[in-house]
């Protein structure tokens, strides 16, 4: 696919919630240090309250000890507990806590998946297909992956596997939707930023097709150009 890049163009804060309360009140939380080392330094704040934050989370409404324990929203805490069932919310608020899995996505115009992942392997780097998108892998340890000889050639970007879903999902639903096969297929991504799904697009669309990457910020737009020539679309 072809690129056309457009421009388009609070109160003080209390003792007892400064960031150093704050640092404070986890290391005490963790045990790094006592409730009396902590009430030396900041005699203002009541730490006993604090060491018994647990303990009040535990006496909330299931969707509000959710909500508290697993930094999510109320409202989320409260669909997925009715949708879901107690267990399978808590599991669901824990999962969303969790560290994402290292996923890029190939480039298929310059290289299959399976060639990306034979190429890793060379060097010691291990790696699974993604289960739902079509050309992402999951890196099996972290590593650098714009010091990478396969990004720097254009033949992976650093892409999770949602955002490869979204993006074969609407380039299906865009190339279905051309009106004449003589007539060349245009998507505009109207929020482009970077570029990550723009170019994971223009990668699962027909070569004729055009894409048009458009943001508010010039400086994105000018990185997508450079992601552009790497990848060689």
């Amino acid at each position: 696919a072809h690129f056309i890049c457009q421009n388009s163009t609070a109160g003080p804060t209390s003792a007892s919630s400064t960031p150093r309360a704050e640092v404070l009140a986890r290391l005490v939380l963790c045990g790094d240090i006592s409730v009396a080392d902590a009430a030396e330094r900041m005699p203002q704040v009541d730490w006993v309250r604090v060491v018994s934050v647990d303990e009040r989370i535990a006496r909330q409404p299931v969707a509000r000890r959710l909500a508290l324990t697993h930094s999510v929203p109320d409202w989320l805490a409260e669909r997925l507990l009715g949708e879901r069932g107690a267990a399978e919310a808590e599991a669901l608020c824990a999962a969303l806590n969790q560290r994402a899995p290292l996923t890029v996505r190939v480039n298929l115009a310059r290289a299959t998946r399976q060639e990306v992942a034979a190429r890793l392997a060379e060097r010691g780097l291990s790696s699974s297909p993604t289960p739902w998108a079509a050309a992402g892998l999951v890196l099996g340890q972290n590593v650098n992956v714009v010091g990478l000889d396969e990004y720097r050639e254009g033949l992976i970007e650093l892409q999770d596997q949602g955002s490869q879903i979204l993006s074969e999902w609407v380039a299906s639903i865009a190339s279905g939707a051309a009106p004449e096969p003589r007539d060349p297929l245009i998507l505009v991504d109207f929020c482009a930023g970077a570029g990550g799904k723009t170019l994971a697009l223009a990668a699962a669309l027909d070569p004729s097709a055009i894409v048009v990457a458009a943001d508010v910020d010039a400086r994105k737009l000018g990185e997508l150009k450079k992601r552009v020539r790497r990848a060689g679309l």
